[in-house]
């Protein structure tokens, strides 16, 4: 952080306080570290006069706030060389080609599994997984 002094170095000083802190005179720029003020930080800074005519200046006020960081992220991955049950069904296409998805169980009834219900409309539905 950087406060600009706007009157000549032979007048006055700038001095600051970060959120209560005691009073520094600014010398240059300074950091602030988030881990100290997780909550943000209210900034005051003030010129104070060299001679005895000037009184201080009013603070000027400024809150830094906390931004909380954007974290985003993915994962990409394939498949090789599957072997599984004889119901696993992939879409790789030969022998350690890469896949993206695999499944295993069925879709429908045989059938001769269907009528084993009754009547075969109330065969539970199946799916793969």
């Amino acid at each position: 952080m950087t406060l600009i002094e706007q009157n000549p170095g032979s007048v006055s000083r700038v001095e600051y306080r970060i959120a209560g802190d005691p009073r520094t005179n600014h010398t240059g720029g300074f950091k602030i570290d988030r881990k100290n003020y997780p909550g943000g930080a209210l900034i005051q800074a003030r010129a104070v006069h060299l001679t005895e005519f000037y009184t201080l200046s009013r603070p000027t006020r400024r809150t830094l706030g906390v931004e909380l960081p954007a974290v985003t992220s993915g994962a990409v991955g394939s498949f090789s060389n599957s072997t599984g049950e004889k119901d696993m069904v992939s879409n790789l296409t030969g022998n350690g080609a890469s896949s993206d998805h695999f499944a295993w169980g069925r879709d429908a009834w045989t059938y001769d599994e269907a009528r084993s219900f009754g009547d075969p409309s109330k065969a539970p539905l199946l799916s793969k997984s």
